[in-house]
């Protein structure tokens, strides 16, 4: 799958019309972008996609998080839209990322 195609939404289209039964969104970055993203696939295929969210995601937050990944426009822009999600598992992410000031890029998962 290629960007331009997520982009456009052909990827999120074929995989709507796969019968699957939950497909884990295993390494966002769990800042403004990689939430959004995230946010707008589950918006078109619904609880099937889950966000992974380990249960020491706050001590990474706290550990690994970069304050830089909020610095530019689009990511506050995006975030604002985030904080009005109706989805609980963006919303726990929103909580951490304004608790700690700070996004989390996915490479923390694997360290």
């Amino acid at each position: 799958m290629n960007n331009a195609d997520v982009k456009s939404g052909r990827t999120i289209a074929s995989m709507n019309a796969m019968p699957f039964t939950a497909l884990r969104w295993r390494l966002p970055d769990y800042d403004p972008v990689g939430l959004s993203e995230f946010w707008r696939i589950r918006n078109r295929l619904g609880s099937r996609v889950q966000i992974y969210l380990p249960q020491n995601l706050a001590d990474l937050f706290q550990r690994f998080g970069n304050h830089e990944l909020l610095q530019k426009r689009r990511s506050q822009r995006l975030l604002a839209e985030l904080r009005n999600a109706d989805v609980s598992e963006v919303q726990a992410v929103v909580k951490l990322i304004d608790l700690y000031n700070v996004g989390l890029e996915q490479e923390a998962l694997i360290r």
